[in-house]
């Protein structure tokens, strides 16, 4: 929302204007004020609040106040979220329906959010590029290695997962061109490696394909394409739901585009993991 307003507010009428730029230097007050409180302390009318929630694209104000709450919590450190949490008042049975509704919530609002044709680019920089490059830092290193299996399963070209130090992937990256493509990974605390990664794909040419939270993110300044997704947790910095989801989707993606030589590949490597368990087997008895 900060993002949307920063971008909007030029355009604004002068109240409007007003209503914004006091919202941006008053976010985490504005996250728990009533309209009638905000009115006085903008000095504008509390309809001119509800016209200004509408341009941002919010049904009212209560609409806005929420997702601002939202983006407050999300700022929050894991131990902050710890601290503050009363979900350990509830009951265990209302704990675990809390968490699970949450991660559904996450899934659920990122594909709304998505954009078909969003997949299909991405689908299509994969499918066209000659290498594929995967980074992720952190965390988001898991993400990365789930989605080069699963890559690796389905197709047969190239796939370098770019992670850790920058001498662990400064060779990969010298590999890089205009034909390939990174499919970068990012979430908070935003990592200073994916500054330079995403600094020699753009050097180089290489479409970048961005998936992050906020388009507060540095890379997305250089991306090709962005796929945002929605990681609120309750207890931690991010839920990883809605990530896995989208590239779980983008993998079956490209099953479907290509159905005969998935099914060609996917069947190679279980003759090779059974011929490997049956050699593994002969040996063990050896041993016996």
């Amino acid at each position: 929302m900060v993002q949307r307003l920063l971008e909007m507010i030029p355009t604004m009428t002068p109240v409007n204007q007003k209503i914004g730029n006091y919202i941006l230097d008053h976010q985490s007050e504005v996250g728990f004020m009533t309209i009638a409180q905000l009115s006085e302390k903008v000095e504008v009318s509390k309809a001119s609040i509800v016209r200004f929630s509408r341009q941002l694209h919010f049904e009212g104000f209560n609409d806005l106040k929420k997702t601002i709450q939202m983006e407050i919590k999300k700022e929050l450190s894991p131990y902050e979220k710890i601290k503050f949490t009363t979900l350990d008042s509830a009951s265990k049975e209302e704990q675990l329906k809390k968490l699970g509704n949450n991660e559904l919530k996450n899934v659920e609002t990122t594909l709304k959010k998505i954009k078909a044709r969003e997949i299909f680019r991405v689908v299509k920089y994969l499918e066209e590029a000659k290498k594929i490059f995967i980074s992720g830092f952190g965390m988001s290193t898991n993400l990365a290695r789930m989605m080069e299996y699963s890559l690796l399963s389905v197709i047969e070209k190239p796939v370098f997962v770019l992670g850790g130090s920058v001498s662990d992937f400064a060779l990969e990256t010298n590999r890089m061109s205009e034909r390939d493509v990174l499919f970068l990974i990012s979430f908070p605390v935003y990592s200073r490696e994916i500054n330079f990664v995403s600094g020699i794909a753009k050097k180089r040419s290489t479409p970048i394909c961005l998936l992050t939270d906020s388009l507060t993110c540095p890379a997305s300044k250089v991306a090709s394409l962005i796929i945002l997704c929605e990681t609120a947790s309750l207890l931690r910095i991010n839920s990883y739901a809605a990530p896995l989801a989208v590239i779980h989707i983008i993998t079956n993606m490209l099953i479907l585009n290509s159905k005969e030589k998935a099914e060609q590949n996917v069947k190679k490597v279980m003759d090779i993991e059974k011929e490997g368990y049956k050699n593994l087997d002969v040996y063990l008895k050896s041993l016996i």
